[in-house]
C-alpha cells in the first residue's frame, strides 16, 4: 500500500500529488512535461520532494533510495554491460545469491523468459530481452513497490506484448504494489487496475481504467 501527498519543485515547475493506491498496477497518464516521471522519481527518492510518501505505513520521505523498499525500471534499462545476463539480475543481492543454485534466482529467470541467455553479455541482447533482464532485476531485490518509467517506450509491439505478458504475472503473482508512468493508451488498457491522470503538473484523481477510456477522443480510445 502506497499513500503519497508530496510536492516536487524544479526550476520554474511545480508537481503537486496526492494518490493512495494498492496491489496491482496503476498507470500514471498524461501529456509530455505534467509531472509524471517527477512524481515517480520522488517515490523512489531520486528526486527531492515535500511532504510525505508513505509505504506500507512508513513515511519515507528522507529515507535513501536503496532503503524504501521500491525497485526502478527506468525507459532506459540502465544495464551494466560489464556483467551478463545473470550478473546484471542478482547484482542487489548477497554475494552468497547471486547464483542460480539460489532457487528463487533460478525460478525469476524461467519467470521472466530469461533463463536461456543468462550468460550472454547485455550489449548482444535486443531491446525486448534487455528489458526482461532489467525486469527481472527490479524483482529480484523482492521490493514492496514496483515503479516503472516507460519501460515500453523503445520497443516494437510483439516485445511489448511479451514484456506486458510477464509484468502483469509478476504483479499478480505477487500482490505487488506497481506503478507505470505510460504515454500509451492501448497499453494502459492492456495492462492497468487503475490510472491517475497529470495535468500541467497537478494529479487528478484515481479512476477506473473505464471511466479514463471513456474520456479518451474516439480516435485513440
Amino acid at each position: 500500500m502506497i499513500s503519497v501527498e508530496v510536492t516536487v519543485d524544479v526550476a520554474n515547475f511545480r508537481v503537486h500529488a496526492a494518490f493512495e493506491h494498492g496491489a496491482g498496477l496503476l498507470a500514471m497518464v498524461g501529456p509530455s512535461g505534467s509531472g509524471k516521471t517527477l512524481t515517480l522519481r520522488a517515490i523512489a527518492g531520486l528526486t527531492p520532494a515535500t511532504g510525505t510518501v508513505t509505504l506500507h505505513g512508513r513515511d519515507v520521505v528522507g529515507v535513501a533510495p536503496h532503503k524504501r523498499g521500491t525497485a526502478w525500471v527506468p525507459q532506459k534499462d540502465a544495464l551494466f554491460p560489464f556483467l551478463d545476463v545473470l550478473g546484471n539480475v542478482t547484482f542487489g543481492l548477497p554475494r552468497v545469491r547471486r547464483t542460480l543454485a539460489d532457487p528463487r534466482v533460478a525460478l525469476l529467470c524461467e519467470e521472466v523468459g530469461i533463463a536461456h541467455l543468462l550468460k550472454r553479455r547485455v550489449v548482444d541482447l535486443s531491446g525486448g530481452e534487455r528489458q526482461r533482464v532489467a525486469l527481472a532485476r527490479a524483482l529480484a531485490c523482492e521490493p514492496s513497490i514496483l515503479l516503472l518509467d516507460e519501460p515500453f517506450a523503445a520497443l516494437d509491439d510483439a516485445s511489448r506484448t511479451e514484456l506486458g505478458r510477464h509484468l502483469r504475472t509478476a504483479v499478480d503473482s505477487r500482490g505487488l504494489c506497481a506503478i507505470l508512468v505510460s504515454h500509451d493508451s492501448r497499453e494502459v488498457r492492456r495492462l492497468a487496475d487503475s490510472v491517475l491522470p497529470f495535468s500541467r503538473g497537478q494529479a487528478g484523481q484515481v479512476q477506473s481504467v473505464m471511466e479514463w477510456a471513456a474520456t479518451l477522443p474516439k480516435e485513440t480510445s
